[in-house]
């Protein structure tokens, strides 16, 4: 970052309605996560590069990454205001929005002056590789979110089944998760492991993420959600 760089931070934080302290901002610009500044009335104060753009349509899409879930977006900022905590959420792009499957990390935090009053809200975004339904990380490693069936080796219904599995779930929640009764749960697990040649649900973990089948979304798990961890 160069002086001039530096001088013109200084300016734009002299305009703001919102101090900021410019070590924040410094460190926002050259960041290559999202980060914002809220009002209180959730006004936009700041936004870096990254932030812009997810509030930016991209070309030849008539809304931003963030459109769908600006209602829920708002009673995020609305808790943090209410509360003065840090609140987490994710966020799960659309198949029919995005071809390109993505989840989002949110951070939101209450920005405070000298005096401890609260005078805003601190946005924090990145992306994620992989989340459970539940809503939290399910996966190690590194691979990319498909909407395409990694195998023709399992049906439809074995796949959302092995969805649930690898995120955790026990069979009894996975039945509850996708309206059917536990011994067709239990039906779909002997099919699933006999066609993965596998004994253990631990084994199955094991093909499972070497195959990079964790980052598989079936159709069933594949709409918008953003989730507030609170």
């Amino acid at each position: 970052m160069t002086l001039s760089d530096i001088e013109r931070i200084q300016d734009m934080s002299r305009h703001m309605s919102v101090h900021i302290p410019i070590e924040l901002i410094i460190s926002w610009e050259q960041s290559e996560e999202a980060w914002s500044v809220k009002d209180t009335c959730l006004n936009f104060v700041y936004v870096n590069r990254r932030y812009m753009e997810l509030i930016t349509p991209q070309f030849g899409q008539k809304s931003s990454l963030l459109s769908p879930f600006s209602s829920n977006i708002e009673l995020h900022d609305k808790l943090v205001i209410q509360t003065g905590k840090r609140i987490e959420a994710l966020a799960l792009l659309s198949a029919e929005d995005h071809p390109a499957p993505r989840c989002l990390y949110f951070e939101r935090m209450p920005l405070y002056d000298r005096r401890a009053n609260r005078t805003g809200v601190i946005a924090h975004a990145k992306s994620l590789t992989s989340i459970a339904p539940r809503g939290f990380i399910a996966t190690d490693g590194i691979g990319t979110f498909t909407f395409t069936q990694p195998t023709p080796l399992f049906t439809a219904r074995e796949w959302d089944v092995i969805y649930l599995m690898l995120a955790g779930l026990s069979e009894k929640e996975i039945a509850e998760q996708i309206s059917r009764s536990l011994s067709t749960i239990k039906f779909h697990k002997s099919n699933i492991f006999q066609k993965a040649d596998c004994t253990s649900i631990s084994a199955f973990k094991t093909l499972a993420r070497r195959n990079k089948w964790n980052f598989y979304i079936p159709p069933a798990f594949a709409s918008a959600k953003y989730v507030i961890n609170h």
